[in-house]
């Protein structure tokens, strides 16, 4: 039957393909344009599960909270993990579907999450390349592309991303959460985050390869209000000392950038990023 248009059915399908392809290659092209400088971290369903709770492990992508949960894949993980008091076991899941991970909270205590990816490449142009390293708080590499004659050239990056998520099975934290997990670039709480501290003052050392980073901006975000976040240089025993880190659910991130080794880039990067919930007047058990 005849809808009214003297469009054959044919004509009318292709024209529709080629609106479906136009609007996929103007979408490619809006998603090239933006800025690469987006978060990786993890979001577990809850930071505080009951004893034996399922909880999904989430692995986000975005900027200022508001991320685009990503599908396990395969290709990509190098490391994802729960770490507790039985040692450290692989997260399982289902390859090409979200969440990222599932873990049974099946020991009380705490519990850290970790994701590390390997390296995966990227070209931007010099002006988008730019801005990502001015947001980043990377500007010694700006002026490093400047001393090399490479400011105005395309810049090619390999990036890795390194996060973990603190989580209190039955409610209980420990001394667990300021001990290193041996991550890439890894920010690490020198205290209890969820135990009491005088004006929410939280102490945190950023690590590349297990040594102290100086000089590396690392930001603290709540989720509740994004655009109050809190930026502080690395000393040179790789620590910063946030104050009014109260209840709410934080990101605490850092990037870090080297020339890279691999000839098919100049550059490689490293994300580091840390989750974790904290609650009002309700110190963990």
């Amino acid at each position: 039957m005849m809808d009214g248009s003297d469009e054959l059915p044919g004509e009318r399908t292709m024209k529709l393909i080629h609106s479906r392809r136009s609007l996929a290659l103007a979408a490619a092209l809006l998603v090239a344009a933006l800025p690469r400088a987006h978060d990786c971290w993890l979001q577990p369903s809850s930071f505080r599960p009951a004893l034996k709770q399922r909880v999904d492990v989430s692995v986000q992508v975005g900027v200022a909270w508001q991320g685009e949960e990503q599908v396990r894949n395969p290709d990509r993980i190098f490391r994802l993990a729960r770490i507790d008091a039985n040692g450290e076991r692989p997260l399982p899941g289902f390859d090409r579907r979200a969440p990222a991970g599932l873990m049974n909270a099946s020991v009380a205590g705490p519990a850290i999450l970790v994701y590390q990816t390997n390296s995966a490449f990227l070209e931007l142009l010099p002006d988008k390349f730019a801005s990502y390293l001015e947001e980043e708080g990377l500007e010694r590499i700006a002026a490093e592309r400047a001393k090399l004659g490479e400011a105005e050239k395309p810049a090619r990056e390999y990036y890795k991303r390194c996060a973990k998520a603190l989580v209190c099975v039955d409610g209980r934290s420990g001394v667990e959460f300021t001990k290193s997990v041996g991550l890439d670039l890894e920010l690490v709480p020198l205290v209890d985050p969820h135990a009491e501290r005088p004006e929410g003052k939280l102490a945190v050392q950023l690590l590349f390869d297990g040594k102290p980073l100086e000089g590396a901006l690392v930001v603290a975000q709540p989720k509740s209000a994004p655009d109050k976040a809190q930026k502080l240089r690395s000393d040179a025993q790789g620590k910063v000392e946030f104050t009014g880190v109260g209840a709410d659910v934080w990101l605490v991130k850092s990037v870090h950038m080297q020339r890279s080794k691999n000839p098919g880039a100049e550059w490689q990067s490293y994300w580091a990023a840390l989750t974790f919930e904290l609650l009002a007047a309700t110190p963990a058990k």
